[in-house]
C-alpha cells in the first residue's frame, strides 16, 4: 500500500499501456497524495475478460479464506451461518424469510471482512499502539457487532413463527 502511494506521488503524467490508461489528477483535499483513475480499454478480448474475472474471484476467495483462517470472529460467523442455514432448511422457511436470512448473513460477512481489512491497514500504517488507531478499530468492530445484533434480531423474529409452530 505504501509502495503504491509512493508510485502515485512520483508520477505526474498520463501513461498508456496495452489495455490500460492511467490518468493522474491532483486531489484538492489531500496534499500528500494524488488520486488515480484507471479506465479499462473497451476493445479488450473476451478471453481477457474471463481470465480477469476468474482472477478476481480467486483473489476474493483467497481473502475470505485468509479471514476465516486468521480471525476468530470470522470462524464464529461461519458457524452461525451454517447453524442458521441448517435450521432454516429443517424448519422449511419460505422464500421471503430466506431472503431476510440470506441478506443478514451477507451483511454480517461484509461487515466482518471490511473490519478485518481495516484492522490490517491500521496495523500497517501505525504498528505502535496509538489512541486514534485504537478508537478507529473499536468503532469498526462496533459496526460489526451492531450489524450482528441486528441479524440476530431479524433471525429471532423470522424463526419464532416456525419454532412456535413446532413446539406449541
Amino acid at each position: 500500500m505504501l509502495c503504491f502511494l509512493g508510485r502515485i506521488m512520483r508520477r505526474h503524467h498520463s501513461v498508456n499501456r496495452q489495455n490500460m490508461r492511467t490518468i493522474i489528477q491532483p486531489s484538492s483535499d489531500m496534499a500528500f497524495a494524488e488520486r488515480q483513475i484507471t479506465m479499462t480499454n473497451k476493445a479488450s478480448t473476451t478471453d481477457y475478460k474471463i481470465e480477469s474475472l476468474a482472477k478476481s474471484f480467486t483473489y476474493a476467495l483467497s481473502g475470505i479464506a485468509f479471514a476465516v483462517k486468521t480471525e476468530r470472529n470470522a470462524r464464529l460467523h461461519v458457524l452461525g451461518a451454517v447453524i442458521v442455514s441448517v435450521a432454516g432448511v429443517m424448519l422449511g422457511l419460505n422464500a421471503t424469510d430466506w431472503r431476510w436470512i440470506i441478506m443478514c448473513i451477507a451483511l454480517v460477512w461484509f461487515s466482518e471482512l471490511v473490519n478485518t481489512a481495516f484492522e490490517y491497514i491500521c496495523d500497517l500504517v501505525s504498528p505502535d499502539i496509538h489512541p486514534a488507531v485504537k478508537h478507529a478499530k473499536d468503532i469498526a468492530s462496533g459496526a460489526v457487532r451492531t450489524r450482528t445484533v441486528g441479524a440476530v434480531l431479524v433471525g429471532g423474529v423470522t424463526f419464532w413463527q416456525y419454532v412456535a409452530g413446532v413446539f406449541i
